[in-house]
């Protein structure tokens, strides 16, 4: 694999946490 698809990937990755804990986030808010 190729830097360039490397950091995609690592961008990708940090990209569905970040979704994950919003969702997390809004949950523990609404509760």
């Amino acid at each position: 694999m190729n830097d360039f698809g490397r950091k995609l990937l690592k961008m990708n990755d940090f990209g569905l946490k970040v979704r994950f804990w919003l969702e997390i986030a809004k949950t523990e808010r609404f509760r």
